[in-house]
């Protein structure tokens, strides 16, 4: 695709790399900082975007990795994620402040993936909303990296909210068409005085109201 004669496919090529690429831009960019963030980052949202602007403004190079599809079902259920890893990560690789994006690789052993990153890019800094993490003090000082906690920055905002929110939308849909199908003015209003009594008056209210 191309827009105002620029190569998109070839900008979205440069900035969405491989596992094996971190060790080389870790060499040629020996006298830079860089700063590293790992996710599912499935639907985008204002929480996510707010964390790529932080890490652009402590290092000089962003790098992001996406979570493969097979360890997003692992942990979020069998029909995550809505969008594949190859398409959150081309998604999250056009952003303007995010400078490499990758497919965080599968476990291996007892290291997640993670941690394999760290190995290969050293970088400087990780940010991340995760507090488990501080149980890695000791990978973080073995490799030479500052652990950044940083708050969650819209906890009414999420993917899974978001998702859920769809659900409920659709489900409300489909009972309006069910009662539209089914609608009789008289069912409706013996239904509503039905459920004005049951939910008005209490249990006695309605048992001296049988005896009046």
């Amino acid at each position: 695709m191309k827009c105002k004669g620029l190569d998109y496919g070839a900008i979205v090529k440069q900035m969405f790399v491989n596992f094996d690429d971190l060790l080389k831009i870790r060499k040629e960019n020996a006298d830079k900082s860089i700063i590293f963030a790992g996710g599912v980052f499935d639907l985008l949202h204002p929480g996510h975007l707010n964390l790529f602007k932080m890490m652009k403004k402590e290092a000089d190079i962003v790098i992001v990795a996406v979570s493969s599809d097979s360890r997003v079902k692992q942990r979020k259920g069998p029909t995550r994620p809505i969008y594949n890893e190859i398409t959150r990560a081309e998604i999250v690789s056009s952003l303007r402040d995010v400078d490499y994006c990758l497919i965080a690789p599968e476990p291996s052993g007892s290291e997640v993936p993670t941690i394999q990153i760290f190995r290969n890019l050293r970088p400087n800094h990780f940010m991340t909303s995760d507090k488990s993490w501080l149980k890695y003090k000791d990978i973080f000082d073995e490799l030479n990296i500052k652990l950044h906690l940083v708050p969650r920055f819209c906890y009414e905002i999420s993917t899974t909210q978001t998702i859920d929110k769809i659900k409920q939308l659709d489900k409300d849909s489909r009972l309006r068409k069910i009662f539209l199908k089914d609608y009789h003015p008289i069912k409706v209003a013996k239904w509503t005085s039905k459920y004005i009594v049951n939910n008005t008056f209490g249990r006695s209210d309605r048992n001296r109201s049988k005896t009046l």
